[in-house]
């Protein structure tokens, strides 16, 4: 009698759904999941073995609320960056420049879009047509899927350095001077980091790297994503002992001092706790899957892909988040926004009002010639009987 396993049955339906040749009797008995590769790879089957990966974290339910999520926040992240753009564009004074802070800002909402427009359309294709997809398709989903969120992350660290310098007046961050050319290298330096992860996800999907390869990926995005939370929770430490150490040598009045320092301390804690909390699943995830990897334990590497797939939601609403923090944090933009929803109050209200004038004036006409033409009528009848 054949003994059967969870992960192969799956993979069963899945091949036999593609029908590819008899998988049944490989299914149902002893070997392995190499082995399963490996037939797979002598037969030619390259799409089948792109898709393997991906096909647990799809199936099913999973597919459909992974894919719901997608159109919920990709519609709010968006709304609210087109928001938060136009309000850092038309807040501004006229002639002046942008800040160093707001173009990383504009930066950042730049990328968040492409998680909307392009990364999550993307993963809905894969979630909803993984059957019909080639490889090449899911290699540039790949790219995509890596790229905008870790690039996204590194801006928020560039974001923490530069609110650090303006803010204690001064060009410098741990001896190193912070200008224009510093910071622009930077910001090339994670932007090659970061399309880089993306490229090599994609040539791992391609041409399906052996094991110790993608334990090798794992391990490196892991380990960049980990010291991009811990430079933004440094950086939002210093920034917060500074700013208690310049509101006690400042002279300010009371009540203004625990004012600043309490809503100082509420944003650099809130900056700091939703961007642990928002990326730790990912590097959970990661460090869980490039653990499997290492243990050579390829049986539950579809439940470990599952949990990554689940753990970059998180990720997406911290695309939401951020643009949620700068519009509702910034007093310009609040201002600019608040004066465009009275004036359009205002102008629909003064629209209103000479309508419902109009309407009366033109009521009040009607009323009186009505009330002229039944007078003339009544004289063309009595002016007989009195002649």
């Amino acid at each position: 009698m054949y003994r059967t396993r969870t992960p192969f049955l799956t993979l069963y339906f899945y091949l036999n759904k593609m029908a590819t040749v008899p998988i049944l009797n490989i299914l149902m008995s002893n070997l392995s999941y190499e082995y399963l590769l490996f037939f797979l790879k002598t037969t030619n089957q390259s799409d089948v073995i792109c898709r393997l990966a991906f096909y647990e974290a799809v199936n099913g339910s999973n597919g459909f609320v992974i894919s719901t999520i997608d159109i919920t926040v990709g519609i709010l992240i968006f709304i609210m960056n087109v928001l938060l753009v136009n309000g850092i564009r038309r807040s501004r004074r006229k002639g002046r420049s942008y800040t160093h802070n707001e173009k990383l800002v504009l930066l950042l909402s730049s990328i968040d879009i492409l998680v909307a427009s392009i990364y999550m359309p993307l993963e809905i294709v894969l979630v909803k047509m993984l059957d019909q997809i080639s490889c090449i398709f899911i290699s540039i989903i790949g790219f995509w899927l890596v790229f905008p969120l870790v690039f996204s992350g590194s801006v928020v660290v560039l974001i923490s350095i530069e609110r650090f310098n303006t803010f204690s007046n001064n060009k410098k961050c741990c001896g190193v001077k912070f200008n224009g050319f510093y910071a622009a290298t930077i910001l090339c330096f994670h932007f090659l980091i970061s399309s880089g992860l993306g490229v090599w996800y994609a040539l791992l999907n391609y041409f399906q790297s052996p094991i110790r390869q993608q334990f090798y990926y794992f391990f490196s995005v892991a380990t960049y994503t980990i010291s991009n939370l811990l430079s933004v929770l440094v950086m939002n430490t210093l920034l917060l002992i500074k700013t208690k150490k310049k509101l006690r040598v400042k002279e300010i009045r009371n009540v203004q001092h625990i004012m600043v320092e309490r809503r100082l301390t509420q944003t650099m804690m809130l900056i700091s706790i939703s961007l642990m909390i928002l990326y730790l699943p990912v590097v959970a995830a990661t460090c869980n899957i490039f653990v499997r990897l290492y243990l050579n334990e390829l049986k539950s590497f579809g439940s470990a892909m599952k949990m990554l797939f689940y753990a970059l939601i998180f990720c997406e609403i911290n695309s939401l988040f951020n643009a949620f923090i700068y519009v509702f944090r910034n007093r310009n933009i609040l201002k600019f926004y608040k004066n465009c929803l009275t004036l359009n109050f205002k102008t629909n209200v003064g629209k209103y009002n000479l309508a419902t004038q109009q309407s009366l004036k033109h009521i009040s006409t009607d009323t009186i010639s009505q009330k002229f033409s039944k007078r003339s009528r009544v004289v063309k009848v009595t002016r007989p009987m009195i002649v």
